[in-house]
């Protein structure tokens, strides 16, 4: 966090870093299943719509089909 490249003004990383301090973890009731998820294809899903290689839309359809396939097979 106090790494000099992380402390300039150039591309708001300062601001970056003010945010990030200020960050509190929730406590939540833990999902059977999400980890695995978030750690598989949940993973990919995010990371295809942060490139902009799929929509909003088709974002959405496969976090809940794949999602629900997941939690479901885990409550198995």
């Amino acid at each position: 966090m106090n790494s000099p490249e992380l402390t300039t003004s150039e591309n708001y990383w300062d601001l970056a870093q003010l945010a990030a301090a200020s960050l509190v973890v929730p406590t939540h009731v833990p999902v059977p299943g999400w980890g695995e998820f978030m750690e598989g294809i949940g993973s990919t899903i995010y990371m295809e719509y942060a490139q902009d290689t799929i929509s909003l839309e088709e974002f959405v359809r496969r976090v809940e089909s794949e999602g629900n396939r997941s939690l479901t097979e885990a409550m198995d």
